[in-house]
């Protein structure tokens, strides 16, 4: 038993040289740094999805969907063709002659408005100087 501390044994570790504070060592390893941590876990992310998708993009049941889906676009373009020549044989509009009549119509609107800004242009100023 040590008298001078009335035979209580510590817990705590004996007091350092440095006047009883333990100074950390320091560490071999860098620092963490949030931004590399991250630009880590984003390239380990992006590879996973890579495989993911290149597995996926890879099966015949994606190629069949590929190829389905051109049928239907090419559908949907023959439709749409014949349904010009069908309104034109009825001699009605279709959609880009009624959006260029529509433009067009844009057009005019703008010009009248110029137009009208000018004349009162005008008219101020014939005013101002008679």
């Amino acid at each position: 038993m040590d008298g001078a501390r009335g035979g209580v044994e510590s817990s705590y570790p004996a007091a350092s040289p440095s006047g009883g504070r333990r100074v950390a060592e320091p560490s071999s390893q860098p620092p963490l740094d949030p931004l590399t941590l991250w630009r880590e876990w984003a390239a380990q992310a992006e590879e996973q999805w890579n495989r993911y998708f290149n597995q996926i993009m890879g099966s015949e049941t994606f190629a069949a969907m590929g190829r389905s889906l051109e049928a239907m676009f090419a559908l949907q373009q023959r439709l749409a063709q014949q349904f010009e020549a069908v309104l034109k044989a009825w001699n009605l509009p279709t959609r880009s002659d009624i959006a260029a009549l529509g433009e067009r119509l844009a057009h005019i609107e703008q010009r009248l408005d110029e137009i009208a800004a000018r004349l009162a242009g005008e008219e101020s100023a014939a005013r101002t100087a008679g």
